[in-house]
């Protein structure tokens, strides 16, 4: 565990989110990057369907809804 060692921010070219500083845990199990629920609360992000990856942020209405980004693998 790294604790404080990253700033985090959500890139989206039509809001400016907060930036956050957070804590980095590597772990061999996992093969992509993951986000608590405290960083994401953090970065005022509300999940409107996770499985379809849908969201939004908080302060935008809820007929907003954003779309995940693809994911990205990293394997050793």
């Amino acid at each position: 565990m790294l604790p404080g060692v990253a700033r985090v921010t959500v890139a989206e070219p039509d809001a400016t989110p907060p930036e956050v500083v957070t804590d980095i845990v590597i772990s061999q199990l996992a093969d992509e990057p993951l986000i608590s629920d405290a960083l994401i609360s953090e970065l005022g992000i509300a999940l409107e369907d996770p499985k379809r990856g849908l969201w939004r942020f908080r302060w935008e209405p809820p007929d907003k809804t954003r779309r995940s980004a693809p994911p990205k693998y990293w394997r050793a």
